[in-house]
């Protein structure tokens, strides 16, 4: 019992300090969606992720001469892999801070013909790497 005890005060602790290490404002954070890219695919996941994160109540997409906070940003061409007559996107999106810090590269994938599902994940991943409660 004691060894759960100090392995939640542990997690507790270091939760609270790295939101203090990520100096963010307060709800909602201006994002910035960002797309290196050039193929289809990646372009239909870039827009997907875009419209994800205009819905969300905790971003507001990034206004021109208006700094961002955040930065998600698809480095490159999505992959992809034929599976039957169905082909899966593979993705890689990285997450930073406008200061340059990196937080995290999250990875995934879905189906072609369902580019929002990748996009909610995305979305969530970024939520729960900031503290956002589910």
């Amino acid at each position: 019992m004691q060894l759960i005890t100090l392995l939640a005060l542990l997690i507790l602790g270091l939760q609270a300090g790295y939101s203090q290490t990520v100096d963010l404002p307060a709800k909602p954070v201006p994002v910035a969606v960002l797309c290196n890219g050039d193929d289809g695919l990646t372009a239909r996941l870039c827009e997907q992720v875009k419209k994800a994160f205009g819905k969300s109540p905790d971003f507001t997409p990034e206004v021109a001469h208006r700094p961002h906070s955040l930065i998600v940003r698809i480095p490159t061409n999505v992959d992809w892999k034929e599976d039957g007559k169905r082909t899966k996107a593979i993705y890689s999106v990285e997450l930073a801070i406008k200061d340059g810090r990196n937080l995290r590269t999250i990875k995934g994938s879905c189906w072609e013909a369902n580019l929002g599902v990748c996009a909610a994940k995305i979305l969530t991943d970024t939520r729960s790497t900031l503290g956002f409660s589910p």
